[in-house]
């Protein structure tokens, strides 16, 4: 796992995680493979991205873990994603 943002999953129990190298510092990190919206998974396989993106409503994580980008929450009253 040498080249930056490779995400890496494995199911070896439940919860299913995974493992990126930080796109932008090369840092590697495991997570949980799920939106903290609404628990999809966020990638499987393997391969290279700059983010990771939730499949069901398609909430974006940077490669470090942080949310990036938040879609289909536009009216919210008090919604404040930590973007």
């Amino acid at each position: 796992m040498q080249a930056p943002a490779l995400p890496h999953t494995r199911t070896y129990a439940t919860p299913p995680c995974q493992v990126v190298r930080g796109a932008d510092d090369g840092v590697l990190r495991a997570f949980y493979n799920v939106c903290s919206h609404h628990a999809m998974h966020v990638a499987s396989g393997a391969g290279t991205c700059q983010q990771l993106t939730c499949g069901y409503h398609g909430w974006q994580y940077r490669t470090d873990g942080a949310l990036r980008k938040v879609t289909e929450l536009a009216g919210i009253k008090g919604f404040q994603p930590k973007v």
